[in-house]
């Protein structure tokens, strides 16, 4: 298991120790690969794996400067200076940095011309310090940025754009670099993109609908199909072949249409012929939101297929033939099970629905748990038989939020307890008996944004309901609510940016003590009749 031991951190001289660093890189590779990396990251060696490392080292590093100069943060440095040579040429040095103190840095092609150099330095110091790259300066900005896969990508392409415009001025040069033994025995091209397990969770679904309407556009603008782009397996060289000619080997394959549209069209060409449908996987070795891909009818026994990841392969291989030979393996597939299975044709899976923000399990699960809860969350507030889902209920609901809460920060303190909670869920449900409310929540939890359930108009509500709330609330002052920013409510709208939103008890709870005591509870179930709203952003 010698491979395995943690190389130590190079001593002695300058000379002696880049000669200890330059021996030890495939063995912090292969360490790197086999112990820390998760199973599935695109070993390669190629910039766009610069991604996967990224979202890996920010589990490990996020926020925070590199901790560790001789562990896994030193490994990923040879990983980048590996890439880095490949892509702009140079060779491994020692320098002292004024940051990081004694470091491997990449030494630039003397080439380059110096004003260049020093520019960039000036402009991206995380990137060049002085004449040298210094990889641990790149990942140490990457962690701090908490970008989740583009920061050391970027960086790459500052460093990209150089040699490229050197190239241009001087046509006949070309990256060389000093190779470093061991390493490319390491690097993994088998193409890495069947997938064994597709375990889609609620916001996996959430991420494959926005794909299929990426899709949908996609196909639209591109007026698929037509004579070039018909959906047959003739179709892929060319398709391919105009993926090669715009994505490089040494140039991240980007995230815009310009790129999706060759794993797309290979993915629509895959489902006509083995049937199945989209799906999506998420996993942290292939990007930090996961991927598309195409899960074959189960009848073939087929692996589910990342067309994103063959596409990111086919730039790496530059046969112009790995779109082809994807597809004449899973046409050997189909033809051996219809051979046992004449009547057998391709036939278009369903796609799981959209989970419903007004029935979803995170919805139904809090209203069973807060119904089960009331008897006892009523008898400590005075007995049940004061809770009687009535208007006038309200202003002793209120009366014992003042009387427990002193404050608004009190409050926020406090928010998880039980008779907050409790109290929340039964401020709602007089809006659902009294009013036709209908609960809703986001279906899986979002940072930053609100989460917690709140209230619609339901479709049978009664617009002129006769209900006696008892109050002079003007709605122009009675909006304060911490999930809102507008002052104002809107006229009960539904589009594509927000869902009408009555009101977020929670939200309420925590407002009354800062809206004074001019404000009732009671005043919102005006809202009910006078058609007022607040807009909550959607979850999609």
């Amino acid at each position: 298991m010698k491979n395995d031991a943690h190389p130590g951190p190079p001593s002695g001289t300058p000379q002696q120790r880049i000669e200890q660093w330059v021996a030890s890189v495939s063995q912090r590779l292969e360490r790197l690969r086999k112990i820390h990396l998760p199973t599935g990251f695109p070993f390669d060696l190629a910039p766009d794996s610069l991604e996967p490392l990224e979202v890996f080292l920010l589990g490990r590093f996020r926020e925070k400067s590199v901790p560790d100069a001789s562990g896994i943060a030193l490994d990923a440095c040879a990983y980048v200076g590996e890439i880095i040579l490949d892509t702009i040429g140079g060779e491994w040095a020692w320098a002292r940095t004024k940051m990081y103190g004694p470091q491997p840095v990449i030494g630039l092609d003397p080439a380059f011309a110096e004003d260049r150099v020093a520019a960039l330095a000036r402009t991206y110091p995380h990137v060049v310090v002085k004449d040298h790259v210094v990889p641990m300066a790149m990942i140490d900005h990457a962690c701090r940025a908490g970008s989740w896969g583009t920061d050391l990508i970027e960086s790459h392409r500052h460093l990209l754009g150089m040699a490229e415009r050197h190239a241009q001025k001087h046509p006949g040069w070309r990256p060389t670099r000093r190779p470093t033994p061991g390493v490319d025995a390491l690097r993994d091209l088998s193409p890495g993109y069947e997938i064994s397990a597709v375990n889609e969770t609620g916001s996996d679904i959430y991420a494959l609908h926005d794909w299929l309407e990426e899709l949908e556009t996609l196909s639209e603008a591109m007026e698929w199909p037509h004579p070039e782009r018909d959906f047959t397996p003739g179709s892929l060289a060319g398709v391919e072949a105009e993926l090669l000619q715009d994505h490089h080997r040494d140039t991240p394959a980007s995230d815009d249409d310009s790129f999706h549209e060759y794993p797309a069209y290979l993915g629509e060409v895959l489902l006509r012929l083995a049937g199945g449908r989209w799906g999506w996987y998420a996993d942290p070795a292939l990007r930090s939101d996961g991927t598309a891909v195409i899960i074959p009818d189960p009848a073939l026994g087929l692996d589910a297929i990342a067309p994103r990841l063959v596409a990111h392969h086919a730039i790496r291989a530059r046969t112009g033939r790995e779109f082809t030979a994807l597809y004449d393996r899973v046409r050997e597939a189909v033809q051996a099970y219809r051979a046992g299975h004449p009547g057998w044709e391709p036939v278009r899976g369903e796609v799981p629905e959209r989970p419903d923000w007004g029935d979803n399990p995170r919805l139904n699960t809090w209203l069973a748990e807060r119904e089960a809860a009331f008897p006892a969350w009523a008898e400590e507030a005075g007995g049940e038989e004061v809770w009687d889902f009535s208007a006038e209920s309200l202003d002793r609901l209120e009366a014992l939020v003042r009387e427990m809460f002193s404050t608004y920060k009190d409050m926020i303190a406090r928010e998880d307890e039980p008779f907050l909670v409790g109290a929340a869920w039964y401020y709602g449900e007089v809006q659902v008996r009294l009013c036709g409310a209908v609960w809703q929540c986001r279906p899986e939890a979002e940072e930053d944004l609100p989460n917690d359930p709140f209230l619609v108009k339901g479709e049978d509500a009664d617009a002129d309901s006769d209900t006696d709330t008892d109050t002079d609330a003007d709605p122009d002052t009675d909006t304060d609510t911490d999930s809102v920013e507008d002052d104002e409510y809107d006229e009960d709208v539904e589009d594509d940016e927000g869902v009408c939103v009555v009101s977020s008890p929670p939200d309420e709870l925590r407002a009354l003590l800062r809206r004074g005591e001019k404000y009732r509870l009671r005043d919102v179930l005006s809202r009910y009749s006078q058609g007022l709203s607040q807009t909550c952003s959607r979850l999609s």
